[in-house]
């Protein structure tokens, strides 16, 4: 063996350990809910790592819940009649990232591409991302609580399990 080639199949094999565990969807995971999830895709989480859940409905079979996670992190979503989140927002107070660097960490996690465009969105500004029918927004200004907020919409699947 070469010892030019044993060092690079050390630092290939260390280099592969290293990466899995650095990996942002292990690593960063924040949003645990994703558009078109049923509840019993996500209730064992909220079960385990909600401080304070609520879950309700109405008399039309929709489902709402309230997730308040440690750290003032929070998750609220809709989920239709049919049993699919088609509404959802993630808020966190985070004083490390800008509101960019936020946006951008919660496009990734949940498989969004590029860098958002500015946009406006019920008068705040923000950074939108849109892939198919789901869409994504980040508010630029922190909420009165001092979070970051995103937020994700499917509004043609809400209209679709209205039927």
């Amino acid at each position: 063996m070469y010892p030019a080639a044993g060092s690079t199949i050390l630092a290939a094999f260390l280099l592969a350990a290293v990466i899995p565990a650095a990996s942002p969807a292990q690593a960063d995971q924040r949003v645990h809910v994703r558009i078109g999830m049923s509840m019993s895709q996500i209730k064992s989480y909220l079960e385990k790592e909600c401080t304070d859940l609520t879950i309700g409905g109405n008399n039309s079979g929709e489902q709402f819940i309230t997730c308040e996670l440690p750290q003032g992190r929070l998750i609220t979503a809709n989920l239709s009649a049919k049993d699919r989140i088609t509404y959802s927002v993630y808020r966190e107070t985070n004083d490390t990232l800008s509101a960019e660097q936020f946006g951008a960490a919660i496009a990734a996690e949940l498989g969004f591409a590029g860098a958002g465009e500015p946009c406006m969105v019920y008068s705040n500004a923000s950074l939108c991302w849109s892939r198919g029918t789901t869409k994504l927004w980040v508010y630029l200004k922190p909420d009165p609580a001092g979070r970051l907020s995103s937020f994700q919409g499917d509004d043609e699947m809400a209209a679709d399990d209205k039927m």
